[in-house]
């Protein structure tokens, strides 16, 4: 049986790793920042079997969102004005003032894969192109929209990604369907006097005493 296990978002190391990303890949947009985290904790995940950031990454249609990055991280660097965005040329990012990465916080491996990840962003030149990459996942074609993409998926193959979110939509859509208390009738919870027929009655004794 395979465990989904969730792992607690890393501010700290999202923050220092944002800054990096931005002083090695000034003029990055949007969704290559959103590729970058996904990318380096997924291959983390499928090689070391732990995420570099944690949090939840959830299926978009531009690829997996990291969606504590999307929804507080980036947005308030961009309120404090430590990030700006140029709109021409496609809302590229860049650092407003002159901050080093606190990479203290992360082991060598870890600053390997982002490296890595940043080169291979770069390699790819386009939000497009690198959205597209995503893309061919089986752990986003099969999922959807706004759904939950589980770290364990880039261990898992397309089949078992598929047999996993079969079950459990099956399993969250039955949930989904029985009454809530308030929509029972007050009769439900009545108990019910059960007849039994004299002959069936009958019967089930004779079985019962026989064994």
């Amino acid at each position: 049986m395979i465990k989904i296990r969730r792992f607690p978002f890393n501010e700290a190391k999202a923050y220092s790793a944002l800054i990096y990303l931005l002083r090695e890949y000034p003029g990055v947009k949007k969704t290559q920042i959103m590729k970058f985290f996904f990318l380096a904790d997924f291959y983390m995940f499928a090689k070391y079997e732990y995420p570099i950031f944690g949090g939840v990454y959830i299926h978009m249609d531009r690829g997996p969102v990291p969606i504590e990055v999307k929804n507080k991280l980036l947005p308030e660097l961009i309120d404090s004005n430590l990030v700006r965005i140029e709109q021409k040329g496609g809302y590229k990012h860049f650092l407003n003032i002159d901050i080093e990465p606190d990479i203290s916080v992360f082991t060598v491996t870890e600053l390997d894969t982002m490296h890595k990840t940043i080169s291979f962003l770069k390699h790819l030149k386009t939000s497009e192109n690198v959205s597209n990459f995503t893309h061919n996942f089986g752990l986003w074609k099969l999922t959807k929209d706004g759904e939950p993409i589980p770290y364990e998926f880039a261990r898992m193959t397309d089949e078992e990604i598929k047999k996993y979110l079969e079950e459990h939509r099956f399993y969250k859509q039955l949930a989904l369907s029985l009454p809530t208390p308030k929509e029972v009738p007050n009769d439900y919870w009545n108990d019910y006097e059960i007849v039994i027929p004299a002959s069936l009655e009958k019967e089930m004794l004779k079985t019962a005493f026989e064994n």
